[in-house]
């Protein structure tokens, strides 16, 4: 015999969850388009921020002489250095923000903000800036080698059959510096002035597209020859063009180029492109 009690209490409560149907499915759908809102303004978000903070750096490189804002500040102007660290370390706090954004909205960080940020980092006095700039763009570089893994597909072709290649990224160029950098020192005060008239000529050239800039001219203890000097070994791979130029200027005396990157390279606190050239007692002369 059929149980009508039974029956009449299933389908009430059948009838209750029924008539909850549709406002469950348009909560959930609610809850969908929200979530994809959210997404889509992160996103939104941390392509607005990269770009404020690829204007600001690239403000900041463009604002010194060869795009060294250090080269800006008079020696011994403490409050200028101040003032230039601490406008860094603002970029630096904004894209260390911005990676936490963008993870967020699980979109990378433009690479060229690494590359940015790195040549930013070799023109700061501050060795601590320099050092959390450095971290900040390898961290970007770690990001968006992660994302560009979980892109990848995870499944294989089955023996057989028929796939398209898939052609390598193009890889991304190794960072340069944003310009090299000469320190001259002299064996003799009288030295100074054809130094300087070299220093005006040097700095109107450029090796591999990089702006040469000269910091200073320093009298030091007197060399028996002249020499130029590479600290870096990315730096001493253009060492031979780099001597092009300055033999391009020198009548003599004729400077040999000194590897120093066996005793240098691993040194934090020089920064790449870094060269000095060092006179001898010889008298500088300019070819005409």
């Amino acid at each position: 015999m059929v149980d009508l009690t039974r029956v009449e209490t299933l389908s009430k409560i059948v009838a209750a969850f029924g008539s909850l149907a549709i406002p469950v499915a348009i909560f959930l759908g609610t809850q969908a388009v929200n979530r994809a809102d959210r997404e889509a303004k992160a996103r939104e978000q941390c392509r607005a921020e990269a770009l404020q903070i690829l204007d600001d750096a690239d403000k900041l490189l463009a604002g010194g002489q060869g795009g060294d804002p250090a080269a800006t500040v008079p020696k011994g102007d403490s409050e200028a250095r101040n003032a230039l660290d601490t406008r860094t370390q603002k970029i630096d706090v904004a894209a260390k923000y911005l990676l936490e954004t963008c993870d967020a909205a699980g979109v990378p960080v433009p690479l060229n903000l690494q590359r940015t940020l790195t040549a930013l980092s070799e023109t700061v006095p501050d060795a601590t800036v320099m050092a959390s700039l450095q971290e900040t763009a390898r961290r970007i570089g770690a990001q968006s080698d992660r994302s560009a893994a979980a892109a990848e597909p995870t499944t294989r072709p089955q023996p057989g059959s028929i796939s398209t290649p898939i052609a390598p990224s193009t890889p991304v160029p190794p960072i340069r510096p944003a310009q090299l950098r000469l320190f001259i020192h002299i064996s003799d005060e009288a030295q100074r002035d054809a130094a300087k008239r070299f220093a005006a000529a040097i700095a109107e050239r450029q090796v591999d597209g990089i702006a040469i800039t000269v910091p200073g001219i320093e009298l030091v203890a007197p060399q028996p020859a002249s020499s130029f000097r590479c600290l870096k070994k990315p730096d001493c791979a253009r060492g031979q063009a780099m001597l092009a130029q300055i033999s391009a200027i020198l009548a003599g005396p004729v400077p040999r180029l000194q590897d120093l990157s066996a005793k240098y390279d691993a040194r934090s606190d020089i920064r790449i492109g870094t060269y000095e050239l060092w006179f001898g007692p010889d008298d500088i002369l300019l070819r005409s």
